[in-house]
């Protein structure tokens, strides 16, 4: 993060010259120029930051709603196969159910 800080610093300083006014005769930057770069630099690294973190939210929520697609027709198709299942082992139960009840009434 600092290092992001220092580079936008760098290139803020390299984009705006510096005024007259803003080095003193000594050969010092003054304190409130660089102050003013590390905040105009902190708050466009922090813009850049929330942009990239919405787009990975939006990502993320688009994610989401897919799987949760995926899971409804997944689970659609299980109980249709349950459903077949079912139906399938009680026709092929009803030769069984008829022998007993036969072989009850016999007995």
């Amino acid at each position: 993060m600092y290092k992001r800080l220092y580079e936008e610093e760098q290139k803020w300083h390299v984009s705006h010259p510096h005024s007259a006014e803003a080095v003193p005769e000594n050969g010092r930057k003054a304190p409130m120029l660089l102050l003013k770069g590390s905040q105009e630099a902190s708050k466009k690294a922090g813009e850049q930051r929330a942009r990239h973190l919405e787009e990975e939210m939006a990502k993320a929520r688009s994610e989401i709603i897919s799987i949760g697609l995926e899971r409804d027709k997944l689970a659609m198709e299980s109980n249709f196969a349950r459903d077949r299942l079912d139906s399938c082992m009680k026709e092929e139960m009803k030769p069984f159910q008829l022998k007993l009840e036969i072989w009850s009434c016999l007995n």
